[in-house]
């Protein structure tokens, strides 16, 4: 058995069927991934044990303004090392709510003084 799709016949495979019954164990498992195996984990200091959400392994809201704690670097970029919101539980809601209305980043004008400054 095959499948065609635009004049290509590709071979039929046989997947597993992903429905409701599995996801409905676990209704929440979308917001939470860690990836151990990582080279860089964690990359965000953590408490032994404490988990840490690699889901937003490069945060969506690097660009825009957002809640979380950073600082401006000299070039004016934002450094976001010390930030761990979206890692932390309740960080995929946050992202989704900051998301849904997305604000350009800006310097804030002390950010902009201070780069001026140096």
């Amino acid at each position: 058995m095959s499948i065609e799709w635009s004049g290509i016949k590709f071979p039929a495979v046989n997947l597993p069927v992903i429905g409701p019954s599995r996801c409905a164990t676990k209704p929440d498992a979308h917001k939470f991934y860690q990836n151990v195996d990582c080279k860089y984990f964690p990359c965000h200091p953590r408490e032994p044990g404490e988990k840490l959400n690699c889901l937003f392994c490069y945060c969506p809201m690097y660009f825009i303004q957002c809640p979380g704690h950073y600082r401006i670097l000299d070039d004016g970029r934002k450094d976001c090392m010390d930030c761990s919101l979206p890692h932390d539980p309740g960080g995929w809601e946050i992202v989704q709510k900051v998301m849904q209305n997305p604000k350009p980043f800006v310097l804030r004008k002390a950010d902009q003084k201070a780069v001026s400054d140096e």
